[in-house]
């Protein structure tokens, strides 16, 4: 046995066993912290031998920030002391900058605060970056001022400047069509447009001359304007509505919209040929209008009147992808508001020359002031529906348990309703207010299409109501909100996930949309009736005004919207999360 324990074969090697960090086999305070070939087994991955580890070398606060901008704080006693001293003078505006020459603040301060210890008895002129409550009362107290200025962050001026990007682009894209309003077709002569016109000025004729922002007067190369685009897409949303294709389209999310999108393109420039065709027959058959009519006549006028449909409808879009707000829907907008001094100059003059008298003028202009505040009172009005999620406890920790609303608007569809009804009403404007053909049907449907005429404001009223429920059942789904409250847990107090929901939902709508479509009709109608009995220009009528003021506000949404993202950062610093 002693000869066995002396076999050199079998003597085990000594292995120091360290405890360090690295090691897993206790803390710090051990032995064997003197490197990694203390420790037993293999090399240890990444070990940085026996110093500290670099988790516990970082600050545990983190590091000063590289970008952080000194702030220098003066108190109010310390400017009435330089005032008295004269260092400082109290006719001149005390800033930053005056403050640097004056050396009371050091040249590497970037921004400075006041602060309102001490008192102060000399009125001054104060602008700094921030400022103290109790410095700006005792300031003011004394008669002097305090500004601030605006400290914008590189993203709010990024954002702005974005913003401002965006405005412009659109202005210069409105201003593009409305030059385009005043190039004419060629080969027409421009007085006996002007004696047709005067003769067409009610009807459908007027009408189409406001959507058109007045190129329909002067026969311009977007005398259609937009509204083969608008016919296609009332054309396509139906069939959206009734067919399984164009339901599977809608069904398969982006590309199925840009399917639908191409096939609106594609159907816009089919009715600008077909219009475009009927429009230059029409010219043909006027007395004298055309100069040279023909078959190039026709061909020319039927070119030049589909690529400006085509442009405008590109300009549209371009608006909405680059610019503010919807691109279509403020062609129409721009068209409208540049024709509007002429129709107050031209309402004026018929009150000089007792056309109308003055009280009539003056009770127009309060019915459009009393028509435009029901109108942005109808557009702000919510229906909010109470919707309340159940808390959930996931790990220690219990979430959910607020509540939201589901606001419903009155009238969802905005001003589609009256644009589509308009534009169906539009479309034998082509046929019959051009003289296509002195047929005395086609002269008898004229007269029944004329301004006032029980037959028109049926149509009128119904197309209204049509688009206003149709619009509305597109754009909201009940059965679909319903399923996605489901889905996240929300609930309506009192109604039972599911069916109950979606019904209960669409009830609610059903009642929104009646008093919505009703409230359109009233404001597109009721001022129909003064145009009908009263010379007052169509630019000044109920669906005009509705247009205009439904683009403006939502317009002056998107505005506020993007204005608000841009100050995201400052309004989280003034809540808890930013303290």
């Amino acid at each position: 046995m002693t000869n066995l324990n002396n076999l050199s074969q079998i003597k085990k090697k000594k292995i120091r066993v360290g405890r360090g960090i690295g090691s897993g086999k206790g803390k710090t305070s051990g032995r064997g912290i003197k490197g990694q070939k203390s420790r037993s087994g293999v090399a240890i991955k990444s070990f940085e031998g026996g110093q500290m580890p670099l988790y516990r070398r970082l600050p545990k606060r983190g590091f000063n920030p590289i970008k952080k901008v000194k702030i220098a704080k003066i108190n109010i006693e310390k400017i009435q002391r330089l005032l008295e001293k004269k260092i400082l003078k109290n006719d001149e505006k005390i800033s930053l900058e005056n403050l640097k020459k004056k050396d009371v603040i050091d040249k590497s301060y970037k921004k400075y605060k006041i602060l309102g210890n001490g008192d102060i008895n000399i009125k001054i002129d104060i602008e700094a970056d921030f400022s103290s409550k109790s410095a700006k009362e005792k300031i003011e107290k004394v008669g002097g001022s305090l500004s601030l200025k605006k400290n914008w962050s590189m993203s709010e001026l990024s954002q702005t400047n974005d913003l401002r990007n965006r405005i412009l682009f659109t202005i210069f894209i409105l201003s593009i069509y409305r030059l385009g309003t005043f190039v004419p077709l060629p080969g027409i002569d421009p007085e006996q447009l002007q004696i047709m016109m005067q003769s067409n000025q009610k009807g459908l004729l007027g009408m189409f001359n406001v959507f058109a922002g007045g190129a329909v007067s002067r026969m311009a190369i977007f005398a259609l304007g937009i509204m083969p685009y608008i016919s296609s897409s009332i054309i396509v949303q139906l069939l959206t509505g009734t067919s399984d294709y164009f339901k599977n389209l809608k069904a398969q999310g982006e590309v199925g919209r840009q399917k639908i999108t191409q096939i609106t393109r594609y159907g816009t420039v089919l009715l600008a040929i077909v219009q475009g065709y009927g429009l230059s027959v029409g010219l043909e058959s006027s007395a004298n209008l055309v100069i040279n009519p023909g078959l190039f006549f026709k061909i020319s006028t039927v070119t030049t009147i589909v690529a400006g449909t085509i442009f405008l409808m590109w300009l549209g879009e371009q608006i909405t992808q680059r610019g503010i707000g919807n691109g279509i829907s403020l062609i129409i907008f721009s068209g409208i508001v540049a024709e509007i001094p002429r129709a107050l100059v031209t309402t004026f003059e018929l009150g000089r020359t007792g056309a109308i008298s003055t009280i009539m003028i003056i009770g127009i202009f309060v019915i459009l002031v009393l028509t435009i505040l029901f109108i942005v009172f109808m557009e702000r009005a919510l229906r909010k529906i109470l919707i309340n999620y159940p808390k959930r406890q996931m790990g220690n920790k219990m979430y959910g348990g607020d509540s939201s609303h589901l606001p419903l608007k009155i009238n969802s569809a905005g001003v589609i309703p009256a644009i589509f009804a308009s534009a169906l009403l539009l479309l034998p404007v082509t046929f019959s207010n051009f003289s296509v053909s002195q047929n005395e049907t086609f002269l008898n449907i004229t007269s029944y299409f004329s301004q006032g005429q029980p037959l028109y404001m049926i149509l009128y009223a119904s197309g209204i109501i049509f688009f206003t429920f149709f619009y509305t059942s597109i754009t909201f789904n009940p059965n679909e909100t319903a399923e996605n409250l489901r889905k996240y847990g929300g609930f309506i107090p009192g109604i039972r996930p599911g069916d109950s929901t979606a019904l209960y939902i669409d009830t609610i709508l059903t009642r929104l949309t009646t008093m919505g479509a009703l409230y359109l009709t009233l404001v597109c109608l009721m001022p129909e009736f003064l145009i009908a009995n009263y010379p007052i220009p169509f630019y000044l009528g109920g669906t005009s005004i509705l247009i205009v003021v439904v683009v403006a506000i939502d317009t002056v949404t998107q505005v506020q919207t993007r204005l608000m993202s841009s100050q995201y950062e400052q309004l989280i610093k003034k809540t808890k999360f930013g303290r």
